[in-house]
């Protein structure tokens, strides 16, 4: 995969290395615009506003930036989401199309440069953070069947994200299931080469999402903790806190 990885993208004259522009120039007519937009929401996770977009790039606020990021999460670019319990005001949209994320991370950034980069940064931190994001990613365009796993498919459900404005710490919940049958899941999303671990140190910092959550949103549902891993949840001391797992098997059946 890795000498894959360099020959379509970091090799000289590779056939993927100038896809990205190619591709926005055979869909929109104004594609100066659409890339600018795409550029930008591919530099944070959690997306922007309207009014951030339109402040960061040179897309006017009005009748012109809805059309565009209309025509956007129709082509499957970007999706537009309210965070958990917020309002119309709060939508945030983010850029989604594993092919733009990756290119506007690693091409897009003058990493590009080294022709074998991906088989020589294999081990390197920003390829392994770069795979739990690309996880996290594939696991958001499969909500069905996350819900499937868990066996809600025939219930009413309103998914979105959730951010703390308080806690000093920080907490994030990438992916919040709320349940008409008052049950929330908080699916905590976790990419490995094996079985998935809670140690010491991640059972704290599981403890304190759900605490932030519960005391910030005020949730009165009955709150489950859902891991969503690569293979398995190992059985120890902390694994109970987890109410349900969710495989990478289960994201493709």
């Amino acid at each position: 995969m890795a000498q894959n990885i360099d020959q379509l993208f970091f090799a000289k004259n590779a056939k993927l290395k100038e896809e990205f522009t190619r591709l926005f120039h055979s869909l929109f007519t104004n594609p100066d615009d659409y890339l600018s937009v795409v550029r930008l929401l591919g530099k944070r996770r959690i997306g922007y506003t309207r009014k951030e977009i339109a402040e960061a790039t040179t897309v006017a606020y009005g009748g012109g930036l809805t059309i565009l990021l209309k025509a956007l999460e129709a082509s499957g670019f970007i999706e537009a989401y309210t965070p958990y319990k917020g309002t119309s005001r709060d939508v945030r949209y983010r850029l989604i199309d594993p092919f733009c994320l990756f290119y506007t991370h690693f091409l897009d950034t003058g990493r590009s440069t080294d022709p074998r980069f991906w088989q020589n940064n294999l081990r390197q931190p920003a390829l392994t953070a770069w795979r739990g994001f690309a996880f996290e990613n594939v696991c958001s365009l499969h909500i069905e069947q996350i819900k499937q796993a868990l066996g809600i498919s025939g219930v009413y459900t309103e998914c979105s994200s959730w951010r703390s404005k308080q806690s000093a710490q920080g907490a994030q919940i990438d992916l919040v299931i709320d349940r008409a049958d008052r049950v929330v899941n908080l699916c905590e999303m976790k990419f490995t080469a094996d079985d998935f671990c809670i140690d010491k140190a991640c059972d704290a910092d599981l403890r304190h999402k759900l605490t932030a959550f519960i005391d910030e949103t005020h949730c009165r549902s009955s709150v489950h903790l859902t891991l969503v891993t690569t293979f398995s949840l190992v059985r120890n001391e902390y694994s109970s806190r987890v109410q349900s797992v969710v495989t990478m098997d289960d994201l493709f059946r």
